[in-house]
């Protein structure tokens, strides 16, 4: 979980399947929103295997699970073994 400018920003990741970033609007003081992606203001479709994002200004750090060295011996799946970084000022 992080923050963009008025935004929450929630990484969700399922193994093998695509991982996404979800922005929403700050709603946390509204006790009754769910925070789905059907209420996303913004959907961002990553590789698997998404671990942890971190923000800074516009910017937003990605690091990936299948970094680990048990991954690479896997030939089929994708080796995040860097640190992404995106602009969240760009549409992506």
């Amino acid at each position: 979980m992080g923050f963009y400018q008025d935004q929450i920003v929630l990484s969700v990741s399922y193994g093998l399947a695509n991982s996404k970033v979800l922005l929403f609007d700050n709603c946390l003081a509204d006790k009754s929103f769910d925070f789905d992606e059907k209420n996303a203001k913004r959907v961002i479709s990553l590789p698997p295997f998404l671990e942890e994002i971190s923000g800074e200004g516009s910017s937003l750090y990605l690091l990936f699970e299948s970094g680990q060295a048990r991954y690479r011996l896997i030939p089929t799946i994708f080796h995040g073994d860097r640190v992404i970084k995106i602009n969240l000022d760009k549409d992506i």
